[in-house]
């Protein structure tokens, strides 16, 4: 009986065995109970995102996107990557992405700028993203 799988690397999917879809779960269950403590209404989901939102900001982030011909530092809400990003006319590249000119899940941060663990960051995601 097949319980999950994991996608590999390169792409390839292998079953997962009963007990890693056992510690799986309850890894999951435990991460929802420890969020549900820390924000335990809406309102204190949307104080922390506005905290972080404000938080990026003081470190250098913002909403201006790469002009023509320009490269940034890009992050995306919901996403741990910080990736290089550059327009091409209205759209936003990077990578294997393409994001439309209002799109408010992007922020930015000129690559000169970076710190270094955020230049860390963008050298691990560059490494690691699948290419499959």
């Amino acid at each position: 009986m097949k319980h999950g799988w994991r996608t590999m690397p390169d792409g390839s999917r292998i079953p997962l065995t009963q007990q890693e879809a056992k510690d799986i779960h309850a890894a999951v269950k435990k991460m929802v109970a420890e969020r549900a403590e820390k924000l335990p209404t809406a309102v204190s989901a949307l104080q922390a995102i506005s905290e972080g939102v404000e938080r990026l900001r003081e470190l250098g982030w913002s909403s201006i996107g790469p002009r023509e011909g320009e490269e940034k530092a890009m992050i995306q809400f919901k996403s741990t990557g910080m990736w290089e990003a550059f327009r091409h006319g209205d759209y936003i590249h990077s990578e294997d992405c393409v994001y439309g000119p209002r799109d408010g899940t992007l922020m930015f941060k000129p690559l000169d700028k970076l710190t270094p663990d955020e230049r860390e960051r963008m050298e691990y995601c560059a490494k690691t993203r699948p290419r499959w």
